[in-house]
């Protein structure tokens, strides 16, 4: 039988199954392979039953180019004051890693974070979330897989001020920000989209809710009020939404739940 293992859980970019002309039995194949691990490409023959010739094909890492929105955007209201939230990165550079240890192309679609990302990916840097769904849509056309670990701010104040406001004079009207996810959504064809949902209540709710309005395929939702799981800590508790149902998962570090979202989206590829 053929088992690929992590860390060998790499790309298999391109495969042929090949019919032997020196097998005589009809259910062996010989299965070519060119493995991409970068920087070198190299070529495996091997030959296996029919049926470990399938398992094979199925097991194929469909991660080839993943698109990964991290951080938060920031909303100005004046030079001095903006809106945003608290999001670190530190979800999305856990998947960033976990993409490129498989032999992914990664680009980051980054806002603001307090993680340094790996100079191996693209890195494209974000303000605001006009500015994060401009680039997401640009760069998206060559993703394999989209998955939106960023927190943009849904609001925007309706007017900048050029000039700070003075304290007692500050009052803001607020206007809905354009839905990244849902956009890429409309459009992602036959790419792979994983969302984020953090919620205070209701979670597989309106992780469910969230899975549909956005055309997503995973929705990873998490308790922000549970401890291990909010903002800027190592650890979360979450739970994978998808159309076949849901998973509670226990505390973990966000390096490993990144390891589990690579394997469950590639289960659904």
């Amino acid at each position: 039988p053929v088992v690929l293992l992590p860390p060998l859980m790499i790309v298999l970019s391109w495969f042929q199954v090949l019919k032997s002309e020196n097998v005589t039995t009809p259910d062996r194949l010989i299965c070519a392979l060119v493995i991409s691990v970068p920087p070198a490409v190299s070529l495996m023959v091997l030959e296996v039953p029919l049926v470990d010739a399938v398992s094979l094909i199925s097991l194929t890492v469909c991660l080839i180019s993943v698109l990964v929105t991290l951080g938060s955007t920031r909303e100005y209201i004046d030079p001095v004051r903006f809106i945003t939230n608290a999001s670190s990165g530190k979800m999305g550079l856990s998947i960033i890693n976990a993409a490129m240890e498989r032999g992914a192309d990664v680009i980051a679609i980054c806002g603001y974070v307090s993680v340094q990302l790996p100079k191996e990916c693209t890195i494209v840097r974000v303000t605001t979330t006009e500015e994060m769904l401009d680039k997401t849509a640009e760069y998206a056309v060559n993703a394999d897989v989209i998955i939106m670990a960023a927190a943009p701010s849904d609001y925007k104040p309706v007017y900048f001020s050029d000039n700070k406001i003075k304290s007692g004079e500050l009052h803001v009207d607020f206007v809905k920000n354009p839905d990244i996810a849902a956009t890429i959504g409309k459009v992602k064809g036959k790419r792979k989209l994983v969302v984020f949902a953090a919620e205070t209540q209701n979670l597989v709710e309106n992780a469910k809710r969230k899975l549909i309005a956005k055309n997503a395929d995973m929705a990873v939702a998490n308790d922000v009020t549970e401890s291990g799981a909010g903002f800027d800590v190592d650890t979360n508790v979450a739970t994978i939404v998808t159309r076949s149902g849901e998973e509670s998962l226990p505390m973990m570090t966000k390096a490993r739940l990144a390891d589990v979202i690579l394997d469950k989206i590639s289960d659904v590829c």
